[in-house]
């Protein structure tokens, strides 16, 4: 009996043991596993450090791939023209370009954010809003920058220490910076659609520039009665106009409005300029031009290219009206039938023009949460705000082809590039897939100003004595401002731009206006405009 109890004790600390040593085994193995696991995590973040260069070129030594989302007109150059594999090649970072049709982006933009199936980097100024940079910057979809600005955005923060004000204006209300700016501070443009008018016709029926409104209509008047084009033909039209740039020349009544917003401001405050009775004034004068058949008919309907047809058609129609600059109606560089004017002088004397604002876009380079190597993705977005690759992408002028790069770093311009060149645009990228930054260091370096830089800045003196003391500012609004805003406008500024068209053409403003005025009010303008100052007010005491 003794004998076989030793027997089961022994089996049974055998047992114990077996287990014991297997428990022991398994411990051990799995250390082993997690040692070899957090080696190789370890090595593998190891490499891509080694891979990683945080200054200088290349930004990696084995080449990376990101995935870029920008936009591009139909029928438009490629986009990955040879600036970017330029960039590329400096940079050793490889970009899978995704091109998405301009007119289809914002139903695809829509989808790409609900799905979560990001690009690592969006690029091109206005291909995000700026609502929808906060918008999805606080839902945690795009990544803020401004510490990796910090660490590896050199060129970015020089930009930021040169221009201070385009740093303020990219902090959104959140305090951070979702994306890199775009923006222009390298030749100041001040005024966007000069008025211009058909000397040809003046010296024919031997008139002299208009310099006030009630002078204005008698020449317009003329144009129409007279067949100043010498064809026989009643086909003169004595102003036209398209995208409601008309109300630039609501200033000659005292107000600038601007169409899209009808937001000004006067001593710090912000006013809807379109119940002011000087708004009113100036409809009424337009009515009189469209009454006497003075103002093309299809001014509020047709588009750039209607309006194009008609300014640089064979046989000259057009008496008067806005453009960018001559390339707007010259058929040839002889060409010199029209003649850029003042700011008319209204019956109370007042002569404003509109100040074009220097817009700041917030969107033109973001990191997306899909982004794994994000500190690579910050320093290809802070290379595109390098001088020599700004000054080419954002002027359309490449060095060596179009403009030389000196020896003391000036730059001089060699040949003008021709816009829908496919040799000249192949260079460059088209504005939805590129970040526009013009430093004012960048324009400085120039020793002679491109040709279109020159007369804009020659028509800007027409207009630089006219424009108001007081704008409204470049506001990164809030969401909730943003929101409200979007569905107040909805209603408000859809209204007052319905009864804007049509009393112009039919009339009946004096008899409606009362009414117009308390509708607005109803629809709730005194939130739209507390709205709009408190963002003022906001912006003002960040300075």
């Amino acid at each position: 009996m003794k004998k076989k109890l030793t027997t089961v004790i022994s089996l049974w600390m055998f047992m114990v043991m077996a287990v014991v040593g297997c428990t022991s085994n398994s411990v051990d193995n799995t250390n082993a596993d997690d040692s070899n696991s957090n080696q190789s995590v370890k090595q593998e973040t190891e490499q891509k450090e080694d891979n990683f260069n945080k200054t200088g070129y290349p930004i990696v030594n084995e080449k990376v791939t990101l995935k870029v989302l920008g936009t591009v007109q139909e029928g438009s150059s490629e986009i990955n023209p040879i600036l970017y594999q330029d960039l590329e090649e400096k940079t050793n970072v490889h970009i899978e370009w995704e091109a998405v049709i301009e007119d289809a982006w914002k139903e695809k933009k829509g989808l790409l954010f609900a799905s979560g199936d990001l690009p690592d980097i969006f690029i091109g100024a206005g291909v995000l809003s700026n609502s929808d940079v906060l918008k999805y910057g606080t839902q945690g979809l795009l990544v803020p920058m401004e510490g990796l600005i910090d660490e590896y955005g050199l060129n970015l923060t020089k930009v930021f220490e040169e221009h201070p004000q385009v740093k303020l204006a990219s902090i959104a209300p959140d305090g951070h910076i979702y994306g890199g700016p775009s923006f222009d501070r390298g030749f100041p443009i001040t005024t966007s659609a000069p008025l211009y008018m058909n000397k040809e016709w003046l010296d024919t029926l031997n008139l002299e520039v208009p310099t006030t409104t009630e002078e204005f209509y008698h020449v317009l008047k003329a144009f129409k009665e007279n067949d100043p084009n010498g064809n026989d033909k009643s086909d003169e039209i004595p102003l036209t106009f398209n995208n409601n740039n008309i109300s630039d020349l609501f200033g000659s009544f005292g107000v600038v409005d601007d169409h899209k917003t009808h937001i000004a401001v006067n001593d710090g405050k912000v006013v809807y300029t379109a119940v002011l009775s000087e708004y009113k004034e100036a409809i009424t004068y337009f009515n009189r031009l469209f009454q006497e058949g003075l103002i093309d008919p299809e001014a509020f309907t047709q588009d750039g290219s209607v309006l194009k047809g008609k300014t640089k058609g064979e046989e000259r129609i057009i008496g008067a009206f806005q453009s960018w600059r001559s390339t707007g109606w010259r058929r040839s560089e002889e060409d010199n039938d029209y003649v850029a004017i003042s700011p008319l002088a209204g019956p109370n004397g007042d002569q404003l023009w509109p100040l074009m604002g220097s817009k700041v876009a917030r969107g033109g380079g973001v990191i997306t949460s899909q982004c794994e190597v994000p500190e690579i993705a910050m320093r290809w977005i802070d290379a595109l705000y390098e001088p020599d690759f700004a000054v080419q992408a954002s002027l359309q002028y490449y060095i060596g082809v179009h403009m030389e790069k000196n020896d003391d770093d000036t730059l001089s311009i060699t040949k003008i590039p021709e816009r829908g060149n496919k040799e000249d645009d192949k260079y460059f990228p088209w504005n939805g897939h590129r970040v526009f930054v013009m430093t004012k260091s960048n324009g400085d370096r120039f020793i002679d100003k491109p040709a279109h830089i020159i007369e804009k800045q020659e028509l800007d003196q027409l207009y630089n004595a006219y424009y108001p003391e007081e704008t409204y500012p470049d506001v990164f609004f809030t969401l909730e401002e943003n929101e409200r805003i979007s569905q107040l406008s909805a209603d408000i500024n859809t209204y007052a731009n319905e009864n804007y068209a049509r009393w112009m053409m039919e009339g009946g403003i004096d008899e409606e206006w009362d009414d117009y005025v308390e509708k607005l009010y109803d629809m709730g303008l005194d939130e739209y405009i507390k709205i709009y100052q408190s963002a003022l007010d906001r912006y003002n005491s960040s300075k």
